[in-house]
């Protein structure tokens, strides 16, 4: 054999080998091949995480609605409800979380955002009377809306790539990316839009009124919030 050959016979070998090897990462990767069982794993975590959230961001909105103190005799059921939810929530994220695995860096992640999250919205007071405050009640109420918008797409997306059926994966991956794009969309419209504007112009910042600075920062943790689930889904 020629030395030339022999170098074209091993360049091939090297690029095979690199091919075998990537294609082995993104079975892996969909859930599928050696490694399957720990990314199911993993995406079982991140289901039934993003599930506890839903729960806490559900029953942080009827506490939210009962502070309004528009319905009396239904108020009281909301806010009893709504604890109860958002503590039943917060246990479920610390019971599906990483368990002090250091390996599942992604889940951890996900795991600090989603507490920063709740932590936020822990510390929320009742609106005051004017319509400024009122205003900003329905955005943290929206805020977290969208934000279980988000979670519920990303869900879709995961349980879609669990699916072992060929093609079975479609419907529910593409309705998840519908749901997270429309999450993205409603969430710069409350951060960025006109109602916001508007309550700045009026002198209402994160240093002048206490339910601003709520606002911003639980908008700067539901977005981490999103930004992994959207990592952890493949991408916008």
């Amino acid at each position: 054999m020629s030395a030339g050959r022999g170098i074209r016979t091993t360049v091939c070998l090297i690029v095979l080998l690199a091919a075998g090897a990537g294609a082995r990462t993104a079975i892996a990767a969909d859930g599928k091949g050696e490694h399957a069982g720990d990314t199911l794993e993993r995406h079982r975590r991140h289901v039934m995480m993003n599930h506890g959230l839903i729960m806490a961001l559900q029953g942080s909105n009827l506490v939210m609605l009962s502070r309004m103190n528009l319905a009396p005799g239904l108020d009281e059921v909301t806010l009893k409800h709504g604890q109860g939810w958002f503590g039943q929530g917060k246990k479920f994220i610390e019971g599906a979380g990483p368990g002090g695995d250091p390996l599942v860096k992604d889940t951890l992640a996900l795991h600090d955002a989603m507490q920063a999250v709740l932590k936020e919205l822990e510390k929320m007071k009742p609106p005051g009377s004017s319509v400024e405050a009122v205003t900003m009640h329905h955005m943290c109420i929206a805020l977290s809306h969208a934000l279980e918008r988000a979670v519920e797409g990303s869900n879709l997306i995961l349980l879609g790539r669990m699916s072992r059926k060929e093609g079975g994966e479609e419907g529910s991956v593409v309705h998840g990316r519908s749901m997270m794009a429309d999450a993205r969309i409603l969430w710069k419209e409350i951060v960025e839009g006109s109602a916001m504007k508007s309550i700045h112009g009026m002198g209402m910042s994160s240093k002048t009124a206490a339910m601003m600075g709520a606002i911003h920062r639980l908008a700067d943790a539901g977005r981490k919030v999103m930004e992994l689930e959207e990592t952890m889904a493949g991408g916008k």
